[in-house]
């Protein structure tokens, strides 16, 4: 078992989405700028899936969706999901985001939203091309990455990790070496994921911040109903932004496989 699984076998990653309010913003955001994409037609793979949430929400909305995890526990979960909500249109599946187990050109969308959160730069590319390899053509594929510059701020600022950073090490790693204090975790900007997706030969139709502005997250969970709304609102408004995208934690960007 290596790092990354050893992190998801002892991660509650099945509740992560909907733990509290500002965690919340992340899939609503995805949910939301994926919507478009959605039909009873649609074939969907999600890469990286974990157990499954984003399945489990669209299901009804999708003629099918495969999600392909490389964490036997989160696939266990997701397993245990689909019997216990009778999904006969889902399916679990464990894999290897460097090396897919499927046959050229078969899902209208493809998600990859979470493997380039742990893989370097060359392990990223084989990921984006394995995914490409599979999309249809003029068919969807959505990346999500983590941003450099706002994880820094989040791990300096949030309360929680008062008295561990900042560090000379942290922030070599992440202006150097594009990585964490653990090598766990690679990141990147909105302008580097759009030049690599890019020469892939992808066309890019949407980047965003999915969680906003990171500095602020503690504060978000404190929100009453109203507060939380008008929260919403301005960051479905501001999250395509230029000025702001950078200093979210995690980023989406979808494309159009047009070769």
């Amino acid at each position: 078992m290596n790092k990354i699984e050893n992190l998801y076998e002892h991660y509650d990653e099945e509740n992560r989405l909907e733990r509290t309010r500002e965690s919340s913003i992340e899939c609503l955001t995805t949910l939301k700028f994926l919507s478009p994409y959605l039909n009873k037609t649609t074939k969907v793979l999600e890469i990286g899936c974990g157990a499954g949430y984003y399945g489990l929400q669209i299901k009804n909305k999708i003629k099918s969706y495969t999600g392909l995890d490389i964490c036997q526990r989160n696939i266990k979960e997701f397993e245990l999901a689909i019997k216990e909500t009778n999904s006969k249109n889902l399916k679990a599946v464990l894999g290897d985001a460097l090396c897919l187990p499927f046959e050229n050109e078969k899902y209208d969308l493809v998600l990859n939203l979470g493997p380039l959160y742990h893989l370097n730069k060359k392990n990223a590319e084989k990921s984006i091309n394995e995914s490409i390899r599979v999309c249809k053509k003029n068919g969807i594929i959505a990346f999500a990455y983590m941003n450099k510059f706002g994880n820094f701020v989040k791990l300096c600022a949030q309360e929680c990790f008062i008295g561990l950073y900042p560090t000379h090490e942290l922030l070599e790693n992440i202006l150097k070496h594009n990585t964490d204090d653990e090598g766990l975790f690679f990141f990147t900007t909105p302008e580097e994921i759009e030049a690599m997706l890019k020469s892939a030969g992808l066309k890019i139709l949407k980047n965003l911040t999915t969680d906003g502005v990171t500095m602020h997250h503690h504060r978000i969970s404190d929100f009453r109903d109203d507060e939380f709304n008008l929260w919403k609102e301005f960051h479905f408004a501001t999250c395509e932004e230029p000025s702001i995208r950078g200093m979210g934690d995690h980023g989406l960007i979808i494309c159009q496989k047009v070769k």
